[in-house]
């Protein structure tokens, strides 16, 4: 592909995105990154392209500022970036930026002018358009945080019951902290509850990372001033913790001990 016929299309692409303080998806979007969270994602890197400061092309944001910015929780924030980076749509990497261990992003052009010209051919060839997108993707009434963009993955997972992952985290948590001064409690209906609504948000793959991540916090572990264990499952397997310990080994979260009292107030 000729790089100034690429630089061309790259400059259409983007006149169909929106901008900082609105957002605009394109329905092909959607379609392209599987899934809205990845589309809305997209769109606004598309947008920031060219439009950042760094020579180097890329742009740096915190979970925080996407969730702020494309309106979605900083999980699917996750997922969307993971899924751009499986398809090398985009490159990362973990940067300071005002301090702070930040990840940067730049989009990978060619490759996606590439592949959305290839899907838009595709397209056109079949004939259909099946694209549904149905959503509000231009919410910016401010009442709604996280708009409904996101009932086509929530409901992909809702009413999943798969007890063997569920019985396969339990056991997998007993087995990380083998050795501690802790004896954890039968495992209860509303633990196993617990763990299987986790199973709605995260894989059973991701679940065991963050326990693992979570092991290697040595405050957690016993190695504090009082050497108590304070890695319990009811405070484990929250979301919010999860979530927090995905990104522990990362430096993208920062645990220290005053972060423990702190969820004690």
């Amino acid at each position: 592909m000729r790089s100034d016929f690429q630089h061309q299309m790259f400059n259409l692409i983007q006149n169909l995105t929106g901008n900082d303080n609105i957002l605009a998806v394109p329905k092909e979007f959607m379609k392209f990154a599987g899934d809205p969270s990845t589309g809305i994602m997209l769109s606004q890197l598309v947008y920031w392209t060219g439009r950042e400061k760094r020579k180097d092309g890329y742009i740096y944001k915190t979970y925080k500022e996407w969730e702020e910015e494309l309106g979605i929780p900083k999980y699917y924030v996750r997922k969307a970036k993971n899924n751009l980076e499986d398809r090398n749509l985009i490159k990362t990497k973990l940067k300071k930026a005002n301090g702070s261990p930040t990840i940067h992003y730049k989009l990978n052009q060619e490759k996606f002018v590439e592949e959305f010209i290839e899907f838009l051919e595709e397209k056109r060839n079949d004939g259909k358009d099946n694209i549904t997108q149905k959503e509000n993707i231009n919410n910016t009434n401010g009442n709604s945080k996280y708009h409904n963009s996101l009932t086509e993955i929530t409901t992909k997972t809702n009413n999943k019951d798969n007890i063997g992952d569920v019985e396969e985290v339990w056991k997998h948590y007993k087995q990380a902290i083998k050795g501690v001064d802790y004896n954890p409690r039968k495992f209860s209906s509303s633990r196993k509850k617990a763990i299987n609504q986790l199973l709605n948000d995260f894989t059973l793959d991701e679940i065991k990372k963050a326990i693992n991540n979570a092991t290697s916090h040595k405050f957690m572990m016993g190695d504090n001033k009082d050497n108590k264990f304070h890695l319990l499952p009811e405070k484990l397997f929250t979301f919010k913790k999860i979530e927090e310990y995905l990104d522990y080994k990362n430096n993208v979260q920062q645990f220290e001990e005053a972060d423990y009292y702190a969820d004690l107030k």
